[in-house]
């Protein structure tokens, strides 16, 4: 088993790709996970390799933590793990957080009337949880020019 960790940028596509291939290229039948802290990154990354490269890999899976965890408890339990939480409800707490308009919510103004807003951005939070990623790095990131200004 080899792991290798840091953070996803656009300009890490091609390596990713290489470094899939070169490992497949040993044994096809190989296992191989690739595991990312959220839903919309493992998205990009099954369009990229399948879509966009057109590769067809076997025994190859792309999880997030929470996707990963949820397969290690049905594995040791055996039967369907029922979640720790309801999305809903953290989501509708989240909604009213921000029309409250406590310290802290501002640049999310707006975002609880959208369709799916609060869902998204739940989700996001969620996912930098799992991941365990540092809230202060995380806020630099988003300082820095990394992402859009939206």
């Amino acid at each position: 088993m080899e792991v290798i960790l840091g953070p996803f940028h656009p300009h890490l596509e091609d390596a990713l790709v290489e470094e899939t291939l070169r490992y497949k290229e040993e044994d096809l039948l190989s296992p191989l996970l690739i595991l990312v802290p959220s839903n919309s990154l493992r998205r990009r990354i099954k369009v990229l390799l399948a879509e966009e490269r057109q590769l067809s890999l076997l025994n190859f899976h792309i999880l997030t933590f929470h996707q990963l965890s949820l397969r290690l408890l049905k594995e040791r339990y055996g039967a369907q793990v029922q979640p720790l939480q309801d999305n809903s409800l953290l989501e509708e707490i989240l909604r009213q957080i921000i029309r409250m308009g406590l310290p802290g919510t501002a640049p999310f103004a707006g975002l609880e009337g959208k369709a799916g807003g609060c869902a998204a951005l739940w989700q996001t939070l969620r996912d930098l949880k799992d991941g365990i990623v540092n809230p202060i790095t995380a806020l630099e990131a988003t300082r820095s020019d990394l992402f859009g200004e939206e």
